[in-house]
């Protein structure tokens, strides 16, 4: 083949660059396939595909790629793991499983930017829920408390101070809601719900200590707005994606019904075998890539031991699990030969360690998922991280301006009320009012 113009074509398994004296390979492949050589005593030798793929049965029956390389009998196996599909098994013959694989799907990390939602991640929504629950149960028994005192002192023929039964009710939310915002009550509770009333001003006290503390930490702590976590969320999202031509995965896509999943993920694709291509696209945000894990975690790997950053991330959900193994001609005296030698690595560890050499600096950018660990810096607070806190605030300013705006048109703001004086929580007479008594009697003396 020519070395003029070649791309490694299998990243995270085999890398190959141009050296003065020909092509060098590297990768975890290399040791492992040099096992294999010195066990059998013979040498190695690496063939490459000259269109430079993995390959595909065309339409006259015959493949390219590496499995056209194994059907000629140009080689003995297949230099790299492959997956297995019914029309391949037909042709080939698979050995040992190398390494259970599957696809990931990965995009350029989104920036960090202020949540204006902040002010309410101090609790869970389980414990947002579960107080909201308690607050409205301890109204609940404020004033089934209070409307039973109410009626056992009328009928005892003494007076009540609480007005209208309804006015109870108002007394006693007010009462459970004011506590929890700092906010002092005029009204206390009477009879057996006081120790009710206390433990809910105990809970409130710390309830709120809490939440003081924790505010500040969870409005400096940004958001990642995630473009997409699954592949549906890919395909809604309209963001172009890559694959490599010519593997198991792109050959399911193109031969997907349109309605489908895959169907609708084809007028989607970004499809060539230029990895040094696709890899700066990637990082530049142009498009997502569909790709065999491992060969994604060695391009994180390597992106982080050159510039010491991560900026992909790896959406949640992952894509055809599958398993990978080498490729042999039918009825090959080399498959039993190498399956022992490959069955005796796996069980030591060995091959997974030669695995997971090429992919050692990735562990850095996957130790958070799917956050960063430049999303969790300090940084000074913004105007932006104000707006869920400001929001709310005018929410409760205007339904206040709202509602007083109504009472003064309905003619519902007064000091007086017949013989009775007004209060936000009760009704009293003028004569229980200390300030309000009758003024004393003129001096005899005085004119």
């Amino acid at each position: 083949m020519s070395h003029g113009r070649y791309h490694p074509q299998f990243p995270g398994i085999l890398n190959v660059r141009k050296s003065p004296d020909g092509l060098r390979a590297s990768g975890p492949i290399v040791p492992l396939m040099e096992m294999v050589a010195s066990s059998f005593k013979t040498c190695l030798v690496y063939v490459f595909p000259e269109d430079r793929l993995f390959g595909v049965q065309l339409p006259n029956g015959t493949w390219n790629g590496i499995f056209s390389l194994v059907q000629d009998q140009k080689v003995d196996m297949s230099g790299v793991p492959l997956i297995m599909s019914p029309e391949r098994i037909k042709v080939f013959d698979a050995g040992e499983w190398i390494q259970s694989a599957f696809r990931s799907i990965v995009h350029l990390r989104p920036t960090p930017e202020a949540d204006i939602l902040g002010f309410v991640k101090p609790f869970t929504m389980q414990v947002w829920g579960l107080f909201l629950v308690t607050m409205f149960f301890v109204w609940m028994c404020l004033w089934a408390t209070q409307s039973l005192h109410r009626s056992n002192v009328r009928e005892k023929g003494g007076s009540t101070l609480g007005g209208t039964r309804a006015a109870v009710g108002w007394t006693s939310f007010l009462w459970a809601y004011v506590h929890p915002l700092a906010q002092p009550s005029a009204w206390l509770p009477r009879g057996g719900v006081r120790l009710v009333a206390g433990v809910w001003l105990l809970l409130t006290l710390v309830l709120a200590q809490m939440y003081r503390s924790n505010l500040k930490a969870m409005m400096i702590l940004p958001r990642l707005p995630l473009p997409f976590d699954s592949l549906e969320e890919l395909i809604e999202s309209g963001i172009s994606c890559y694959v490599v031509s010519s593997t198991k995965f792109h050959n399911a896509i193109l031969g997907a019904d349109s309605d489908s999943q895959f169907g609708r993920l084809r007028g989607q694709l970004v499809v060539h075998n230029d990895l040094p291509r696709a890899t700066r696209d990637l990082i530049q945000g142009k498009h997502a890539a569909i790709a065999a894990h491992f060969s994604l975690l060695n391009i994180v790997h390597s992106i982080f031991r050159n510039t010491g950053t991560c900026p992909l991330y790896f959406a949640s959900e992952t894509i055809q699990p599958e398993w990978n193994y080498f490729l042999y001609q039918k009825a090959s005296s080399w498959r039993p030969k190498v399956d022992v030698i490959i069955r005796r690595l796996r069980e030591s560890g060995i091959l997974d360690r030669l695995f997971l050499e090429e992919q050692w600096d990735a562990r850095h950018c996957l130790q958070g998922g799917s956050s960063d660990l430049l999303a969790n810096r300090l940084r000074a607070l913004e105007f932006k991280d104000y707006y869920g806190v400001l929001m709310m605030y005018c929410g409760g300013m205007m339904l206040a301006g709202m509602t007083l705006l109504m009472e003064m048109l309905l003619g519902g703001i007064s000091l007086t009320h017949g013989s009775s004086i007004i209060y936000p929580f009760v009704s009293l007479s003028p004569a229980r009012v200390p300030w309000i008594a009758a003024p004393p009697a003129a001096s005899a003396g005085l004119k």
